[in-house]
């Protein structure tokens, strides 16, 4: 009887000391980062169409960084488990939309040109989780938290031989403008120009990605130089005011 009441208590042990373990186990499980990458890349899926390819999960401050497969850097913050809270890819998805409400202002000024969304410095801000579903929305959002209709920051790519009194029509288009961008003009190489158009680049990722891999592979000085601003600009405009090339250097108008 005794040794019957030893194995009673023994299994009663075991069984709570199995649960402790199972439960400790799947704590760590739900808290795991490739629990929560994996239910982030669903939700992304579900929401976008696009698939994440690799990325991880900051354990401390619930962010997560993130690329989809065009190589675009997303960063965001989501819950213990892994629901979004907020994320950048947003930006990408409305990219094309939004270089189409600069290129239907000062398009016509150009011969030719290229405008793209630059989002090469920044991660960009980040949004809300499915809380825009249009264009307009996206575009409200950007006015309430800039104070007016601000876009994000194009670069506007022009052949050598564009006359730069174009420039500055489309400058004093921008500047009599709705919506508000930094935004900086540069004439470039035919090759590195026709480059763009091969590829259709309209948005700028700093990023390897198959999206910019063939201008990386061709001309990835003179990207980078773009890039960083370290390429000779022949226009500008920005909240500091406008600016044009006057016998190659940038002179206020």
């Amino acid at each position: 009887m005794k040794n019957g009441k030893k194995r009673t208590i023994t299994d009663i042990l075991f069984a709570v000391l199995v649960v402790i373990v199972l439960g400790i186990l799947g704590y760590k499980f739900l808290r795991s980062d490739f629990l929560r990458f994996n239910i982030v890349k669903q939700q992304f899926k579900n929401e976008y169409g696009i698939a994440l390819t690799e990325g991880s999960i900051g354990i401390g401050d619930k962010s997560f960084l993130a690329k989809t497969e065009d190589g675009f850097s997303i960063v965001g913050k989501c819950d213990w488990i892994g629901n979004i809270q907020t994320e950048t890819y947003i930006n990408y998805y409305y990219a094309d939309e939004t270089v189409e409400i600069v290129e239907n202002e000062i398009g016509a000024c150009f011969d030719d040109c290229i405008i793209i969304a630059d989002y090469s410095h920044t991660a960009t801000d980040d949004i809300d989780f499915k809380s825009i579903h249009s264009f307009d929305e996206y575009l409200s959002v950007y006015e309430e938290h800039y104070g007016g209709p601000w876009l994000p920051n194009m670069v506007v790519l022009l052949r050598e031989t564009e006359d730069i009194d174009h420039v500055r029509e489309a400058l004093e288009i921008l500047d009599n403008s709705e919506y508000r961008a930094a935004v900086v003009f540069y004439r470039v190489p035919d090759d590195f120009y026709d480059a763009h158009v091969t590829n259709g680049i309209y948005c700028y990722a700093r990023t390897s990605s198959p999206f910019m891999e063939k201008l990386l592979e061709d001309h990835y000085g003179l990207l980078m130089d773009i890039l960083d601003r370290k390429y000779h600009a022949c226009g500008s405009i920005s909240p500091l005011g406008m600016k044009i090339d006057v016998d190659g250097e940038l002179v206020a108008i």
